[in-house]
């Protein structure tokens, strides 16, 4: 299972960035996705959703996709949360979604 580093609790306003491959390591084209596309979290109690919407890191051509956490809905518990990406057309077609990935979340000190 794939996983993204780097992130602690209680963080904001700063861009986190993920690469989408298929199984063959290749990016697929995702500028098509041009609906509401979503990174969907639970916490690792599995009492908390956090849902954020992603923005294309450049066209979407390169499989690559950003988000940031708003000051009020941040991922408030350390541990491994749980999270997938959803890809919406234009119609409100959810045609595509990544396989689950894992976030381990540190403790922030400061």
């Amino acid at each position: 299972m794939a996983k993204l580093e780097g992130l602690h609790t209680g963080e904001y306003g700063v861009y986190s960035y993920l690469n989408c491959t298929d199984s063959d390591g290749v990016a697929p084209n995702l500028s098509g996705y041009d609906g509401t596309n979503q990174i969907k979290m639970i916490s690792p109690s599995g009492h908390k959703s956090v849902t954020i919407t992603l923005a294309w890191n450049s066209d979407g051509t390169d499989g690559k996709v950003k988000f940031k956490f708003a000051s009020d809905d941040t991922m408030d518990v350390s541990g491994v949360w749980e999270a997938q990406l959803f890809f919406v057309t234009a119609a409100g077609d959810q045609d595509k979604r990544s396989y689950p990935f894992t976030i381990p979340v540190g403790k922030s000190v400061g």
